[in-house]
This record gives C-alpha cells, structure tokens and sequence, in this order.
C-alpha cells in the first residue's frame, strides 16, 4: 500500500496538461464569429454591387462600339455603304451581310429616341469615304448608364458613361 502524498511536479504537470485540453473556444464564440463574418460579407457585396454593374454596363458598351467600328470599317474596305440597326424592342443589333445579330442581356436595355411615329428602331449608315448617317443610343442598367453616338460627318464613335436617369 502506497502511504507517501502524491508527487507535487506530477500533479502540476496533470493539471498544466487538464488545462492545455481546456483551452480553446466555445460554440458560442465561434458562434457569434462566424455571424459577424456572414454580415461584414453581405456588406460588401451590397456596397460592390453597383461598381460591378456599372463595369458590366461599360463593357457591353465597348462591345457594341466594337460592332460599330466593324461596320464602319467594312463599308470603308468594301467601298459599299454597311449599316446597323438598333432595335430597341427586341434588345438587339442587327448588322452584316449575311445578317448578324447581337442580343443584349436581359439586364441592360438599348434605348433609342423615338422617331415621330413613336418607332423605337435606329439605322445608323456607314458611307464608304467615312461619313455615316449619324445617330446615338443609350445602354442602360439599373443604375448606370452608357451613350454612344455615331458622328454623321466623320463617323467616329464615342461614348459616354454616366448614372442612369430615374424616369
């Protein structure tokens, strides 16, 4: 039978070994961590979100000033008038021969100016020694804004970016 008190560096050495076992975080503490992340993210994102249309909406912009330059310099190689059409009702361009056709997504809508009988449709003509018809059109998102505009005289392409309108 053992009568001598335990040894006083073992019991230290369990109860320093008790509390590394111990330490940690508890459910709750990870808890409310993981809440506060969950929030600070969806802050974020709300805040990104019109910085990431806008840059969506400038870019379709490019990409249709693109097409008008490709028409442009088509009418300009080929020595033959080429045009465009803006079609605001279908959300599209139209353009080429053979036809080629260009759908904008269902979050950015072409808008064109009415003509007298209140047609939404725009045919930009591209002249072989560079003059066009002229014309313009808006792209527009939700809360952004792209104008382009064909100049009639020397049929250059130019846009401009800007918020879009609250009507």
């Amino acid at each position: 039978m053992r009568t001598s008190a335990p040894d006083e560096p073992t019991l230290a050495r369990k109860r320093s070994r008790r509390r590394r076992l111990q330490r940690g975080f508890s459910l709750i503490e990870i808890t409310i961590a993981v809440a506060i992340l969950a929030s600070l993210t969806a802050l974020a994102a709300v805040q990104l979100s019109p910085a990431s249309e806008k840059l969506r909406v400038e870019a379709e912009a490019r990409e249709i000033a693109s097409v008008l330059a490709e028409v442009r310099t088509r009418a300009l190689t080929t020595g033959t008038p080429a045009s465009i059409v803006i079609d605001q009702p279908e959300n599209r361009l139209v353009y080429g021969n053979p036809a080629l056709e260009r759908r904008l997504p269902e979050t950015l809508a072409l808008l064109v100016a009415a003509d007298g009988d209140g047609v939404r449709i725009q045919r930009i003509v591209f002249y072989p020694e560079g003059g066009s018809t002229g014309g313009g059109f808006t792209l527009a998102g939700r809360n952004h804004s792209v104008g382009l505009a064909v100049n009639w005289l020397t049929g250059r392409i130019t846009l401009r970016s800007g918020a879009a309108d609250a009507s």
